[in-house]
């Protein structure tokens, strides 16, 4: 198992990574309650996640306005090596990971009020694209009454206060993984790289 001085935090714009880093959202978020509760049907959650997921990271990452950071173990360190899964990204200088997480956010806007995305829009084409209610037509009901809510009530207010703002969409470590301090032991790091971005 990783210690908490192997674990690293990288930016990444691998779409290979990406895969990987959305498995353990997957994994991660499964038995979450409120995704539980946006689709309540354990056989069909896994892969509305998996499209939830890819729509946003179309909106953010994909699209340049998103940050991906993957979280991971050096390759050495990963004692299942038939489960080794290794990336390294447009650079093949940094050492090979097991990505066991990651982190997607969107910086401040341009202005610095808020986050760069205040649009809807693009995300509600992106889950068409995806098919999120052909995948479950009850959970993307529940998707868009849960992101009414959290606009209305979350992002119109915080977007009032006029200050500089990231929005950490979705940050997660694999369940093999979680429960040992190797996302403190990464925070610091985090926090540095998405200062760059500002």
């Amino acid at each position: 198992m990783a210690e908490q001085c192997d674990v690293r935090i990288e930016l990444t714009t691998s779409h290979e990574d990406w895969a990987l880093v959305r498995e353990c959202y997957v994994q991660s978020f499964h038995r979450y309650p409120l995704y539980k509760y946006m689709i309540p049907d354990d056989n069909k959650r896994d892969a509305f996640l998996r499209a939830y997921l890819d729509a946003n990271y179309d909106v953010t990452v994909a699209t340049g306005q998103g940050i991906l950071l993957r979280i991971g173990i050096p390759s050495i360190a990963c004692s299942d090596r038939n489960n080794n899964r290794n990336s390294a990204g447009p650079d093949s200088s940094r050492t090979p990971l097991k990505i066991i997480g990651g982190v997607v956010f969107v910086p401040p806007s341009r202005d610095g009020h808020g986050w760069a995305i205040t649009d809807d829009e693009p995300y509600w084409e992106a889950y068409e694209k995806h098919g999120l209610a052909k995948i479950s037509a009850e959970g993307f009901e529940r998707v868009k009454r849960y992101e009414a809510w959290e606009n209305e009530n979350i992002c119109r207010k915080l977007s009032g206060s006029r200050i500089p703002m990231w929005n950490g969409l979705f940050c997660a470590i694999s369940p093999e993984y979680s429960s040992k301090g190797l996302g403190s032991a990464v925070y610091k790091e985090a926090i540095r790289i998405m200062a760059q971005y500002w």
